[in-house]
């Protein structure tokens, strides 16, 4: 399980849900583009992502170059448990190619 503490800042979960993007990418032995934009690597790892989770992009900037309050696209518990949920998928792409 994904435990990034009740203190999270906005700012990583952008960051979180990326990395993820890109394993799903090198997993399909793709290059991983120096790119941030979660709606194309959404597309390049062939990931189905929420419009909520999609909207972490935005926030990820105006939260690093900003002053907050920051809300969340969704409830942190659902932002967590979608992160959760493609981090398992993609822990079991791995399992099954090895």
């Amino acid at each position: 399980m994904i435990d990034l503490g009740p203190g999270l800042d906005q700012a990583l979960l952008q960051p979180a849900l990326e990395k993820l993007l890109k394993a799903w990418i090198v997993l399909d032995d793709q290059q991983s583009p120096r790119s941030h934009a979660l709606a194309d690597l959404a597309l390049l790892a062939n990931q189905q992502l929420e419009p909520w989770l999609l909207a972490l992009q935005v926030d990820a900037v105006e939260a690093r170059d900003e002053e907050g309050p920051f809300p969340l696209p969704a409830s942190r518990q659902d932002v967590l448990a979608a992160l959760e949920a493609l981090r398992l998928r993609c822990a079991q792409a791995i399992t099954q190619r090895n």
